[in-house]
């Protein structure tokens, strides 16, 4: 998937996403991960607002904490569904603990 830039010059880039402990924290790596490498950030999913598609014509997944949008874009619709089947779960589940 591609995350936004905070740099609005930028626009998206390309990351490599992984869910990490347990899958409370989704981490996300500029190039394919090894086992030894560290993520250039993470996101604290018990920390989610809100989660869900911001817009299906462009594949596009919104994951708010606070005041922060982490703006993610799949390549595909199915794609995004697919992270969205495995996210929502999880952030509910965490809501609930």
């Amino acid at each position: 998937m591609e995350k936004k830039s905070t740099n609005l010059l930028i626009g998206y880039q390309q990351r490599y996403f992984k869910l990490h402990s347990n899958g409370t924290i989704l981490a996300y790596y500029k190039k394919k991960p090894d086992l030894q490498d560290k993520p250039q950030a993470a996101i604290q999913l018990d920390s989610v607002d809100d989660i869900g598609m911001k817009d299906e014509k462009e594949n596009i997944i919104s994951i708010v904490l606070g005041n922060r949008e982490f703006l993610l874009r799949a390549k595909t619709l199915a794609l995004a569904e697919e992270w969205l089947d495995i996210l929502i779960p999880i952030v509910n589940d965490l809501r609930e603990a």
